[in-house]
């Protein structure tokens, strides 16, 4: 409401050139699209790098947490490294990856889209 107040002028001089008032609604909804398009599509570029980072953060922090010794930990169960010799924790870390589907790329911009025309 309040966005239509302030451009009553420009709806009235395209009314006034003979603009249908289907055109005008179209427009005003193509603004809102366009907007939101470059907001979400800035939205999911800083997300993933920040969740990449995150992600690299959580991962380093676990694997200095791990180094305090397995024994330390448990008087009732028997651990041992002999268990899990597949793979190291070089091997984890360099292998690490975070990222955003595309399908979860998809259902942001409908969602988005679909509450910008909806509001």
């Amino acid at each position: 409401a309040l966005t239509l107040k302030t451009r009553e002028f420009e709806i009235g001089v395209l009314l006034s050139m003979g603009v249908s008032k289907l055109k005008i609604v179209l427009q005003f909804f193509l603004e809102l699209a366009i907007v939101a398009v470059v907001g979400f599509t800035l939205a999911v570029i800083s997300g993933s790098l920040m969740a990449k980072k995150a992600g690299e953060t959580i991962l380093s922090y676990q694997v200095s947490k791990s180094d305090v010794s397995i024994e330390e930990k448990s008087t009732f169960f028997d651990f041992s490294a002999d268990y899990f010799t597949d793979i190291t924790i070089e091997d984890l870390t360099s292998n690490y990856e975070v990222s955003i589907s595309p399908l979860i790329i998809a259902q942001i911009y409908v969602a988005g889209l679909g509450i910008v025309l909806i509001s």
